[in-house]
């Protein structure tokens, strides 16, 4: 008699900062739809958010940290532990920095221009605001960024193997292609709008975002939407705008709402100092808007030639897109290309992929 077994599923714990729930932004919706997509297909990992109340991480085979940015001592000393007990670490790291936009402070100019050239050790190793996450980078078995263009970046940045990198891109959602046009319209009472969905923080660039649309003197409105997470660089926002430009307030990602509000847009504004490549980029161009996003931090590895970007650091050439776009017809070939390519479903095979890579078939 011959008797069947089961192969036991491996089991992979997502660990994200414990603030993640409380600010959700592109990182968190990128962790949770890997998170559905992963237990949907028919994989031989199944996939678990960590509860520190819980789960030990000794009930698992691999540990995979996304956006490790706004926690890194604590991601690494997670790592560390997970060494120190075999267990794999895969990091979703959505790190990277630019030299557009404001001057940053001299601990950042410090920490990134001259990193390399000053090997920084004891006693001055505090001067590097990033040396958690070059140690996780380090301890971790695989990295997964979003784009090339963030590969390429950590690998100078940090000095980090370059074998250690498998690009994950990031995905949209299907449901964006079919919101109610209707449900917006009824509440907000407008249509053919230039829309920013993100949070209102500096690296966003809604300020010149306003200033160009402003200047672009175009017979629309300019829609913000989100949570201000900087209450004073927003107080600036909106002591610039016009009665043109709406602040919404926060609207909830996936919600009937905001599917409504992306179909009725004509524009997708995201003139950010970087992106990695901009959810609200995807699943606007997923609703068929055109789309306006910025050049820096791998877009073009997502939209190719199907739209309009910009240098963040330009008022005159975000103004300049504004327009451009606006008096353009709105299209379905960026939504087709996007359906095709940038599926949650292909980010969740693509992580397993890695997976796979790490652990062994």
């Amino acid at each position: 008699m011959i008797l069947w077994q089961v192969p036991l599923m491996r089991q992979v714990l997502f660990v994200s900062s414990q603030l993640s729930n409380s600010f959700f932004g592109g990182a968190e919706i990128q962790k949770e739809q890997t998170y559905r997509g992963i237990n949907e297909l028919n994989s031989e990992f199944a996939v678990k958010k960590f509860d520190m109340w819980v789960d030990s991480l000794d009930e698992f085979d691999l540990v995979h940290i996304f956006g490790p940015v706004g926690f890194p001592y604590e991601s690494f000393s997670i790592a560390r532990i997970c060494k120190k007990k075999g267990i794999k670490v895969a990091v979703t790291p959505i790190f990277l920095l630019t030299d557009y936009g404001p001057k940053r402070p001299l601990q950042r100019i410090v920490s990134s221009d001259f990193r390399r050239l000053l090997n920084l050790k004891s006693p001055f190793s505090y001067l590097d605001e990033f040396k958690y996450i070059k140690k996780l980078l380090d301890t971790s078995d695989i990295i997964l960024p979003n784009t090339n263009f963030e590969k390429e970046f950590q690998i100078r940045f940090f000095g980090i193997c370059s074998d250690k990198f498998i690009t994950v891109p990031n995905g949209v959602n299907m449901s964006f292609k079919n919101g109610d046009m209707k449900l917006f319209q009824n509440q907000f009472n407008a249509t053919d709008f230039i829309l920013f969905v993100g949070r209102i923080e500096r690296r966003k660039n809604i300020d010149s975002l306003i200033r160009a649309f402003i200047e672009a003197n175009l017979q629309t409105k300019l829609f913000i939407v989100g949570d201000a997470v900087d209450e004073k660089y927003y107080s600036e926002c909106v002591k610039i705008a016009k009665r043109n430009v709406i602040f919404t307030g926060a609207i909830p990602n996936n919600s009937d709402l905001m599917l409504s509000m992306y179909k009725n847009a004509h524009v997708i504004a995201l003139p950010s100092y970087l992106e990695t490549p901009g959810l609200a980029a995807l699943e606007g161009g997923m609703a068929g808007a055109n789309v306006v996003v910025t050049e820096v931090g791998g877009t073009k590895e997502y939209f190719n030639d199907l739209v309009w970007y910009v240098n963040p650091s330009s008022v005159q050439s975000i103004r300049d897109a504004l327009i451009s776009a606006y008096k353009k017809e709105k299209s379905n070939l960026l939504s087709n290309h996007l359906c095709k390519n940038f599926q949650w479903m292909n980010t969740a095979k693509k992580t397993v992929e890695a997976y796979e890579v790490l652990l062994g078939k």
